[in-house]
């Protein structure tokens, strides 16, 4: 619409060079949150937000193709809300195209998101993987950390990946 609202926490991304050949990008975001708020729809915030998200690794791709990008991070959507697609992008696009890393816990739970006051279970929190970092997942290292305790420090679980070079 006709009014414009800054991206409210942005982007972290950091390039870690893994060896002299492999370079991975992380891209790091938290989008608007759920909570109801009066100067803005949130769900078009987030939207903007993944529009913007996307926009920044498309600039990546374009001065790296074949980048090995992660982007991660608390979505605040749901796998079949337009912001994940947005950030997915076109299947079409196979080399800058994301692909969700599906993420599971011991007892094979997709929720990474308990919030109390609702009782509920939400999987908000995502792992995006570009095509050529995906060979490098190691997918029996990669899980949602589900000890009893995991809310003393979040209200989200946290995601663990393992990424090697060979």
């Amino acid at each position: 619409g006709a009014q414009t609202l800054p991206f409210q926490r942005g982007i972290l991304h950091v390039t870690i060079p893994i060896t002299p050949t492999f370079d991975l990008h992380c891209v790091g975001v938290h989008l608007k949150s759920k909570r109801e708020i009066t100067e803005a729809d949130q769900a078009q915030m987030r939207r903007n937000e993944a529009r913007l998200l996307r926009k920044h690794l498309d600039s990546i791709f374009t001065q790296e193709p074949g980048a090995r990008i992660l982007a991660y991070g608390d979505f605040n959507e749901h796998r079949n809300e337009p912001a994940i697609s947005d950030i997915i992008g076109s299947p079409r696009t196979s080399d800058t195209a994301m692909q969700d890393v599906w993420l599971k816990d011991k007892d094979g739970e997709v929720w990474t998101h308990f919030w109390d006051a609702a009782d509920v279970y939400a999987r908000l929190d995502y792992c995006f993987a570009s095509r050529l970092l995906r060979p490098h997942l190691d997918y029996r290292g990669c899980y949602i950390y589900s000890a009893r305790d995991f809310d003393k420090a979040s209200d989200h679980r946290p995601l663990v990946l393992k990424i090697s070079p060979e």
